[in-house]
């Protein structure tokens, strides 16, 4: 029985979660999962968990009574609107299995037959027994900023349990305060990417989700603006943005090398391979896909250094640009190096996504005739 059973990590928690853990207990690269998410007991306690504040006050038999009320009305109006909720469903799976479809298809165009063939005999054997090499792993695993994270969120329950609290705010710890931070900067250039690419033609609902604020441009004072304006700063969260940012450039650099070598393969396919008009506009919008995402991530690497650099001056680092060379435009080109392992990286992705998209279609159908037949 055991040899059936596949534990795997719910994808909101999966995040949170070493890399290892993420490619090998993914919901998305498991074949047979659809598009589940493993947090249907979430939903449920988010939906009861306001209920506390009564039924704390009351006996065990008035609770439990209140609760299995509460419950029975969950699964009421969940087998009540099952129509409504696979519709939806439904929907929203058709045109992205099409779209994931259409983009593995593209992107198998740039790919020798070779290593397709190849790739997708590593694919099926994980899929059989995951306990040969994972085709989704990274041959090198950057410095992680959620390892980063825990580390520093360690070192302060320690000095919590010897009475030491340097935090600057009775709720929030100095840790939490940057990474916070950290969150939110990049959220700030997720936005302004999209702003940048709002044309004339763009719909009245992508206009209304900017035009509330520009959020994008609102100043986040983290420890290293603030050393750049020559004011003083608490030099423990002076450490904590050091720490963190030294992983994000870590984890920036490692995904811009993976991005380069991709391109540079497509690129050279491209040129040695495709012919026709309709071929070569198809190979150009891959390649200027995986262009924006060197872009992104060299944007990424550029805040992270300029941060390096105010922080250094405050806490005397002088050798750290060694390790995190300053990023020119001119740096950023081809490489070859462990292209294959970038390709079958990213294939194998593309592959596991538009899959589970497929199963995710086929599971719908298979539960609306089911309902069906349950009401009948």
């Amino acid at each position: 029985m055991t040899n059936v059973i596949t534990f795997l990590v719910p994808k909101f928690h999966l995040p949170t979660h070493i890399s290892a853990c993420q490619t090998n207990f993914s919901f998305n690269l498991i074949k047979g999962m659809a598009r589940t998410d493993g947090e249907a007991l979430e939903c449920g306690w988010s939906n009861i968990n306001p209920v506390a504040t009564s039924t704390r006050e009351m006996g065990p038999g008035s609770r439990h009574d209140a609760l299995d009320d509460h419950f029975s009305d969950w699964n009421w109006r969940k087998m009540s609107n099952f129509s409504v909720f696979l519709l939806r469903k439904l929907k929203e799976a058709i045109p992205q299995h099409d779209q994931h479809i259409s983009d593995l298809a593209d992107f198998e165009e740039a790919i020798p037959a070779e290593s397709l063939t190849t790739w997708h005999v590593m694919v099926k054997g994980w899929e059989a027994n995951r306990s040969k090499a994972n085709p989704f792993n990274l041959t090198s695993a950057p410095v992680m900023q959620a390892s980063v994270r825990l580390q520093l969120s360690q070192a302060e329950a320690e000095q919590l349990k010897h009475r030491l609290n340097v935090s600057l705010h009775s709720e929030v710890l100095p840790s939490v305060l940057i990474a916070v931070g950290l969150d939110l900067e990049a959220q700030q250039g997720q936005l302004a990417y999209e702003t940048a690419g709002i044309g004339a033609h763009s719909t009245d609902i992508q206009l209304a989700a900017l035009a509330e604020e520009e959020v994008h441009n609102i100043k986040l004072w983290m420890p290293s603006a603030i050393l750049m304006q020559a004011l003083p700063c608490d030099i423990n969260l002076v450490h904590i943005e050091w720490k963190l940012r030294t992983a994000q450039a870590h984890k920036a650099l490692h995904e811009l090398h993976q991005h380069l070598c991709l391109k540079h393969h497509l690129t050279g396919f491209k040129k040695d391979w495709i012919t026709g008009q309709h071929a070569h506009m198809r190979s150009h919008d891959i390649i200027d896909t995986v262009q924006n995402k060197i872009n992104t991530v060299a944007t990424k690497y550029c805040i992270a250094w300029t941060a390096l650099e105010s922080l250094a001056v405050t806490l005397l680092e002088v050798d750290w640009k060694i390790q995190f060379p300053k990023l020119e435009i001119d740096d950023i080109h081809g490489m070859t190096e462990d292209q294959a392992a970038a390709m079958r990286i990213e294939w194998c992705k593309a592959h596991a996504h538009a899959n589970r998209w497929l199963e995710e279609v086929e599971l719908l159908q298979e539960e609306m005739r089911r309902v069906l037949a349950f009401f009948d």
